[in-house]
């Protein structure tokens, strides 16, 4: 996965694991997101995406069924999704309901 590279280097070259270098990095673009919204945002998109990722793989590794065991929850994490940024969007509210 080519967006994981960026992530990976900075893990390395921080010496952290890769969820904690995900978290700093969300952090610090969080921290930006008054001084370019539109780039930070993009950026904060992609690193939450490898957050992601990295959490599914996660609980594939712990589950009896292994890799691909998420897979079947996908459509309706997608529908979710898709409920909460209409709401977010439309201005009905934060998101939280969804």
């Amino acid at each position: 996965m080519a967006e994981r590279e960026p992530l990976s280097r900075y893990a390395t070259e921080c010496s952290l694991p890769l969820s904690e270098a995900a978290r700093r990095l969300i952090r610090q673009a969080l921290t930006k997101v008054e001084k370019a919204p539109d780039r930070t945002l993009e950026d904060l998109s992609v690193l939450i995406l490898i957050a992601v990722e990295q959490v599914r793989l996660g609980l594939e590794a712990i589950m009896p069924a292994g890799p691909g065991a998420t897979d079947q929850l996908q459509p309706s994490a997608i529908a979710a999704a898709q409920l909460r940024m209409t709401a977010m969007v439309g201005g009905e509210g934060d998101g939280q309901d969804a």
